[in-house]
């Protein structure tokens, strides 16, 4: 055993056995056997056998001091928080203290020593951290103070992963028969399945079949389905947001019209805000299909929105793909926009680069590039495809041989924009109108003619 401190030395002292300490040795007043061993950085001493202590090398520390100070120390808090602070100047944190706890032990009132401890004075009465804290209502749990409320809610969320965790297996299991079972066993399962009514019961469902084949991702929309209340309507929204496959999202869709919480509404206009295009169309289809005219003015603005992409442009700004044509989207993906010319990007004295058309995938564009070697005072036009050389390439100078190389492409941010077929037939199948992807048009039309709750006119029999 080793202990040290760099901060300041003292007696070295060799035990029996091969240990060396740091410390002053002092005879036990309450054992005249043995010996207590003070050190740097502890608020009490050590007692040790005096046949334990082989021997010690003096060297001069605070400890000598602090013994002589300690010894002819009057019993008062006054003169406890003295030596401690006497103790704090000389590095003897842990001995400074159990020197101001002695202070406020013997005057429960004695604010500098209470400050030193870092107590707080509340209602009339100084109080450690810890005590404050159940003054305030509040529980030690797990290393934590909280409030019962948060303890009650903490055991209360152990027990529901529990049962989680249970209903977790128990519907692998239905799984397992439904997959190697026999047929009475396979149906049984099914029929098993099907009896879930508890709202607990939604998230281990999808937990099992969340990301299944698609026949099994549509027995999880009939097993949510059979479940009443709104977290089951909302778990199926969610269903057919993130659905890829259309005759599972279709399933989804057959069990929301059999309900009518008012929050399939909400959750799916709120889908239209989405930063992903496919959750904006399948939102706005599902909102058609239901006949959620109210919708109306959302699906009008989400009718083309745009989406911001990463192109690569020639440094000064020639080549950088702006005003595009909008992107045709849908529930599954995405069209690519029209062929148009390649932009040019950058020169370096010899040959010229230019960038070809994008490919719009889901959530990417992707763009190529192509080079072309100079010659004398032009392009060699032969070397690049038809169609591909647009305008914006700059012309040589007459008589010119070279190009000014420049520091090649660079990225620049330009904003997509994308027509978002489902939500043009959403428009068109709750308005009977179609003005295309004309927005202007849409919000004219709504501002003259679109009531979703139009009341009709009440008739008074005239006479």
């Amino acid at each position: 055993m080793c202990i040290l401190n760099g901060a300041a030395s003292a007696d070295e002292i060799q035990l029996r056995g091969g240990g060396q300490v740091q410390g002053k040795v002092a005879p036990d007043p309450n054992d005249p056997t043995r010996v207590q061993l003070w050190l740097l950085n502890s608020k009490k001493p050590l007692s040790f056998q005096k046949q334990q202590i082989l021997r010690v090398i003096p060297k001069a520390s605070p400890l000598d001091d602090y013994l002589k100070k300690k010894a002819e120390l009057t019993p008062d808090a006054k003169a406890q928080f003295e030596l401690g602070e006497w103790c704090e100047q000389n590095e003897l944190a842990g001995l400074a203290l159990s020197h101001y706890e002695a202070a406020v032990t013997l005057d429960r009132g004695y604010e500098p020593a209470h400050q030193k401890l870092g107590h707080v004075f509340h209602d009339g009465h100084w109080l450690t951290h810890d005590e404050l804290r159940r003054v305030q209502g509040l529980i030690k749990y797990k290393g934590r103070w909280i409030t019962p409320e948060e303890k009650s809610q903490v055991e209360g969320n152990a027990k529901t992963a529990v049962a989680h965790n249970s209903l977790v297996r128990r519907i692998r299991l239905l799984r397992q028969s439904m997959i190697d079972g026999p047929e009475d066993r396979r149906l049984k399962a099914e029929e098993q399945l099907m009896q879930f009514r508890e709202p607990n019961a939604i998230h281990p469902l999808i937990r099992v079949f969340g990301n299944d084949v698609p026949e099994f991702r549509k027995l999880l929309v009939r097993a949510i389905g059979e479940i009443p209340g709104p977290e089951a309507a909302s778990a199926l929204v969610a269903r057919l947001l993130v659905e890829t496959d259309q005759e599972v999202r279709q399933a989804s869709l057959d069990q929301l019209k059999l309900r009518n919480e008012r929050n399939i509404e909400l959750q799916l206009s709120r889908a239209l805000h989405s930063s992903n295009i496919a959750v904006i169309n399948r939102a706005a289809w599902a909102i058609g299909h239901l006949g959620f005219e109210s919708a109306v003015p959302k699906l009008i603005s989400a009718l083309i929105t745009t989406e911001e992409q990463t192109v690569w442009a020639n440094p000064d700004g020639r080549g950088l793909l702006n005003n595009a044509p909008p992107v045709s989207a849908g529930s599954m993906g995405f069209a690519a926009p029209s062929p148009s010319p390649g932009f040019f990007l950058s020169a370096n004295g010899s040959s010229f680069a230019v960038m070809t058309p994008p490919i719009v995938g889901p959530g990417v564009v992707a763009n190529g590039a192509i080079g072309v070697p100079w010659f004398y005072d032009g392009v060699a036009l032969g070397a690049v495809p038809p169609g591909m050389i647009s305008p914006n390439i700059p012309a040589m100078t007459p008589g010119a041989s070279t190009y000014s190389p420049n520091r090649g492409p660079v990225p620049r941010i330009v904003a997509v924009p994308y027509e978002n077929l489902e939500v043009h037939d959403a428009l068109v199948r709750l308005t009977q109108r179609d003005f295309e992807y004309n927005v202007s048009a849409w919000r004219a039309w709504m501002n003259r003619e679109f009531n979703p709750n139009a009341v009709p006119v009440r008739k008074v029999p005239q006479p």
